[in-house]
């Protein structure tokens, strides 16, 4: 009888060790991929020196180990089990607040100001925008900056206790958008807009599980930028009407893009309800739509989710993403394949987009590159 019962503990503990490789190999359970951002590691090539260095056994393990057929199960658990039980969360840079609202420690620690780049720096970067919208001008193509809303900005009441925010001190928001002001640079601060809409907004401009606007205030923000446009050029607005509006605490696209990262079994928490529009565009003017470059960070993929980029911009419109990355009419290239000679010559903007947290970085190379390309001093 123990003869038996030791057998069959030796064979579930065998299906137990091959499960993880049958499921890779032969997928039989459905389990969600992880969100955020997971970086998939790939698969090693063999050489002398990797192997010689030892990173070949390293990155190995690391890619095996990604690839275990249930790993995001165990990421959940543990996950679930640190947030339920031990009160904490991962990745470590998710911040909870009051009221249920998520922030992430990036866009905390540039509200107070802790990446500023000091007052030369963005004046530098300023002055070079300035050359390089001089050029621009000459093809007949506008510079137009502007700077989206940040979550810290908008709510800093729900921002946790152990953030002392008395002790704040000049950000990069702050001081972008006095030297754009000095500058001849047209400009639109969507973080002021939000802050002066927030006790009169229908609808929520920010969402508690997420970092970006929300769907609805994108599309404000949509709106204001196209009216802008409008106003210094030659250009239609865009022309739509809200056919139907959807109110629902079941968040979409990027409304929940925070509370996903986690990658919980269950949070705790509780959504606002959220505004979803249904848009019926419109065309009841003979001027033309704009045709522009947008450089942004990840805020202007509402722009794209919304159909906001294809319905309101012109055809040859594109979305240069963090300047790595191309997107327009359906593709998606290398910002290397871009010829910076011709590809401003049938265009009405340039549009430099980005939230407080990534105005360290901000305008992402673009101005390294028109340096080199006209050679600009």
């Amino acid at each position: 009888m123990e003869s038996k019962l030791n057998k069959r503990l030796f064979i579930f503990m065998l299906i137990l060790l091959a499960f993880p490789l049958v499921q890779y190999m032969y997928p039989t359970i459905r389990i969600a991929k992880l969100k955020g951002a997971i970086k998939e590691p790939k698969e090693v090539v063999l050489s002398f020196d990797n192997w010689n260095n030892g990173a070949f056994q390293d990155l190995s393990e690391e890619f095996i180990k990604a690839k275990n057929g249930l790993r995001t199960l165990w990421v959940r658990v543990y996950n679930q089990w640190n947030y339920s039980v031990n009160n904490s969360i991962n990745p470590s840079y998710i911040i909870k607040g009051s009221h249920d609202y998520l922030y992430t420690t990036g866009y905390i620690q540039s509200y107070l100001g802790e990446d500023y780049l000091g007052d030369d720096k963005i004046d530098s970067i300023v002055r070079d925008l300035e050359v390089i919208r001089d050029t621009l001008l000459t093809k007949g193509c506008e510079l137009l900056i502007a700077f989206a809303p940040s979550k810290a900005w908008y709510l800093p009441e729900n921002i946790p206790s152990k953030y002392d925010l008395s002790k704040k001190k000049i950000s990069n928001y702050e001081y972008y958008s006095e030297s754009v002001k000095r500058s001849a640079i047209p400009h639109v601060d969507f973080n002021k807009l939000f802050m002066n809409m927030k006790d009169t907004t229908q609808y929520p401009l920010y969402p508690k599980g997420g970092i970006h606007w929300s769907i609805y205030g994108g599309i404000v923000a949509a709106d204001s930028l196209s009216q802008f446009m409008a106003s210094i050029s030659s250009v239609a607005p865009i022309d739509y009407h809200i056919k139907s509006m959807e109110l629902t605490d079941d968040c979409r696209y990027t409304d929940a893009d925070i509370r996903e990262a986690m990658n919980l079994f269950y949070w705790d928490g509780q959504h606002d309800v959220m505004a979803y529009p249904t848009i019926d565009f419109q065309n009841h003017t003979d001027l033309p739509k704009p045709k522009v470059i947008s450089i942004s960070d990840s805020y202007y993929w509402t722009f794209m989710n919304t159909k906001v980029h294809k319905r309101a911009f012109a055809d040859g419109s594109q979305f240069w993403f963090y300047y790595k990355t191309v997107y327009g009419d359906g593709e998606k290239r290398s910002i290397e394949s871009v010829d910076l000679r011709t590809a401003f010559d049938d265009k009405d903007f340039v549009l430099l987009l980005a939230t407080e947290e990534t105005l360290d970085r901000f305008p992402y190379g673009f101005i390294e590159a028109m340096k080199g390309e006209y050679k600009i001093q």
